[in-house]
């Protein structure tokens, strides 16, 4: 007869758990970027772009395809690649999704058109559409990875009780406090 140990058990419920976990979290990360809202890049756009387009429209000079290659071929993990006038046309014209070729290429459902190409197994969601749909209209800005970015440290907030704090991290709860 076959008999499960209680340590057997306990791994399967972990296991169910974390990966239930897993899915919830990746719903509501998606979930939680607002569509109409304002699209962050580093939140919404960098990964999109990294998943779908970079290997063939990033930095590797090699590996570039499309706009006119005496030019580079198109970048799009610059701004300023993605705006450059390759072929007469951008692959985004900040504020006009209908004028960028990067909107029109991932909207098409044209299959010698369609970005990112149908053999390479890549395709944007619908909701992933929207978001860069949305980027465009709001004028593609473009931002620094964040491990760039020096940390700039926050002004201390001013508290009803300015008696009360201990030490700056004291000043930002009794802000909270006093919010609520």
């Amino acid at each position: 007869m076959f008999r499960i140990s209680p340590i057997q058990v306990r791994r399967g419920i972990n296991h169910a758990l974390v990966f239930s976990f897993l899915l919830g979290t990746a719903g509501a990360a998606q979930a939680a970027t607002p569509v109409g809202g304002m699209i962050d890049y580093n939140r919404d756009i960098r990964r999109v772009l990294s998943e779908n387009c970079i290997r063939c429209h990033g930095p590797d000079e090699k590996d570039r395809t499309g706009g006119e290659k005496d030019k580079g071929g198109l970048r799009l993990d610059t701004r300023a690649g993605a705006v450059a006038v390759l072929d007469d046309h951008a692959a985004i014209v900040p504020g006009s999704p209908d004028k960028s070729e990067l909107y029109l290429r991932i909207a098409t459902e044209d299959e010698n058109d369609i970005m990112p190409p149908l053999d390479t197994g890549k395709k944007l969601t619908a909701h992933e559409k929207d978001l860069i749909k949305t980027w465009i209209t709001q004028g593609a800005p473009y931002a620094e990875h964040w491990s760039y970015v020096p940390p700039v440290r926050p002004a201390v907030p001013t508290v009803s009780n300015p008696k009360w704090p201990a030490n700056p991290i004291d000043a930002f709860i009794l802000a909270r406090l006093d919010q609520e």
